[in-house]
């Protein structure tokens, strides 16, 4: 009875999940060097010992850079402009209450894993950066810090998909982003002896095309677990290809039985994404298999009605 409940549970979950997003994964953050990003930029910042203040108001203008190939990982090199009015209050042995502007310039690290959904990650974190240098980073997340933050994400009928955070000391931080065109906004807010708000919200953007002579191809031969396992009724698998091969993924049942063949032909190097919709079929564990010259994997996913 208790088994039958959990499903029942997790099949109404994924159909609502299927219901408000798209049936395939898209770039909610493309990435290109001379993609360029223009912000409105707020911040308030308070410190109890002793009683301090910070209020900023203004703009950060964004820009990829350069690009680098570590083993399965891009870094983006991100050149950050911060052009605010900065209020500083602090009241104790000596007062101070001034305000001046600000035009400073960073430089940060956007890291991409060449996997799966693409995860996304940066140098400077919130603890180490952002809370006591404001002007480090616009954005900052570790795969440890959301859980959540891919290039390659589903997004609902707008083109948006909002990502929640959920690592202490943030109280909440909620990043939007949009189909193509990237970050729409990051609310973040604090509590405890330190109270911060920072929201950024986007007000231009300019997005490059991806050049074929930049992509970076895939050094080894793999296939990935599909997006998302379990499912209902629709999943993506990727794989990448390091040379030019003649490659087969077939979808089979319990019984070793192929159901549906997904790829059967010759494909050029690099990293592809097909789709696999098994509204036809029952509920239950089936297979998908690879075979590419001399590789050959196969994995295991639910189909979960």
């Amino acid at each position: 009875m208790r088994r039958n409940i959990i499903i029942t549970i997790l099949t109404a979950f994924v159909s609502i999940t299927n219901a408000q997003q798209q049936d395939s994964l898209v770039d909610v953050f493309p990435l290109s060097v001379g993609n360029k990003w223009v912000y409105h930029y707020s911040y308030d910042f308070y410190w109890y010992k002793p009683p301090t203040w910070i209020d900023d108001s203004g703009k950060v203008e964004m820009e990829v850079v350069e690009k680098n190939a570590i083993h399965d990982t891009l870094v983006w090199k991100i050149r950050q402009r911060w052009i605010v009015r900065h209020h500083f209050r602090t009241y104790g042995d000596g007062d101070i209450d001034t305000t001046y502007d600000i035009d400073t310039a960073v430089t940060t690290n956007l890291h991409e894993l060449q996997s799966e959904q693409h995860a996304l990650f940066t140098d400077c974190n919130f603890d180490c950066y952002c809370r006591f240098n404001p002007y480090s980073c616009v954005f900052f997340f570790r795969c440890l810090d959301t859980g959540k933050v891919y290039r390659y994400q589903y997004v609902n009928k707008d083109g948006n998909v909002t990502v929640i955070g959920d690592y202490y000391p943030v109280a909440s931080h909620h990043l939007t982003f949009r189909h193509n065109e990237g970050l729409l906004s990051d609310s973040l807010s604090t509590v405890g002896g330190t109270t911060t708000q920072r929201i950024v919200n986007l007000l231009s953007s300019t997005i490059v095309p991806v050049k074929e002579s930049e992509k970076v191809l895939p050094q080894v031969m793999r296939l990935f677990q599909n997006y998302p396992n379990p499912f209902n009724p629709n999943t993506s698998i990727e794989y990448q290809l390091p040379t030019a091969v003649y490659v087969r993924i077939g979808i089979y049942n319990v019984l070793g039985e192929e159901i549906a063949t997904l790829v059967n032909e010759k494909e050029s190097p690099g990293s592809y994404t097909v789709q696999w919709d098994g509204g036809k079929c029952p509920s239950g564990i089936y297979f998908y298999k690879m075979n590419a010259g001399s590789f050959s994997e196969t994995k295991k996913f639910l189909l979960l009605k």
